[in-house]
């Protein structure tokens, strides 16, 4: 038979292990992570602190930047940030490589329609997904802020990623080459 003393032991290791993995679990849920920090240093580093204010959320009529503003800030701000710079592994909304590089705006709408946002994909209405193109457009100063889209506005938007074709190099001729057929420039002939 155990002593008592050694029942004691094992009882109170069994309840003292328990108990913490009962408040593990309590504090996994809470889906923050421990605090790495020393008492009176700050958990904020200084490359975390961003320095631009969000704007303030303004409205409009559906299809507007501002609409979209108040869409985006209600939606999409918690993966892209509040001013569009990206969080964690959600890209940047301004800047290049981001919206203006889209081919056209009807696949920028079509994409935010289908895959947006991204936990509940293809839950924005018509009028939501119009509205934040717009507000994206704004903000990357594609579009006046004024301007309200829709599906008869929207295939007139030409954005800087639809012109595929690269700038030419700087000393290329000015004027368009031609090329002679037969000449060492031209392809060669396929068949007999």
């Amino acid at each position: 038979m155990m002593n008592t003393k050694l029942r004691w032991l094992i009882a109170r290791g069994v309840i003292l292990g328990a108990s913490a993995f009962v408040l593990l679990l309590a504090g996994c849920s809470l889906n923050t992570p421990p605090s790495t920090t020393a008492p009176g240093e700050s958990s904020v580093s200084p490359a975390a602190v961003t320095t631009t204010s969000p704007s303030p959320v303004v409205s409009g009529p559906p299809g507007s930047a501002g609409a979209g503003q108040a869409v985006y800030a209600g939606i999409c701000s918690s993966c892209h940030g509040a001013n569009l710079e990206g969080v964690g592994s959600y890209p940047p909304l301004v800047g290049r490589p981001s919206v203006p590089d889209f081919p056209s705006t009807q696949v920028l709408y079509d994409y935010i329609k289908r895959s947006m946002p991204y936990n509940k994909p293809g839950s924005l209405t018509d009028d939501q997904v119009y509205s934040v193109v717009a507000y994206l457009l704004s903000k990357n100063d594609l579009l006046p802020d004024n301007t309200v889209i829709n599906a008869q506005t929207l295939p007139s938007i030409k954005l800087p990623g639809s012109d595929r074709i690269a700038p030419p190099l700087p000393g290329a001729p000015s004027t368009p080459q031609t090329v002679v057929p037969g000449s060492s420039q031209a392809a060669p002939t396929i068949g007999p």
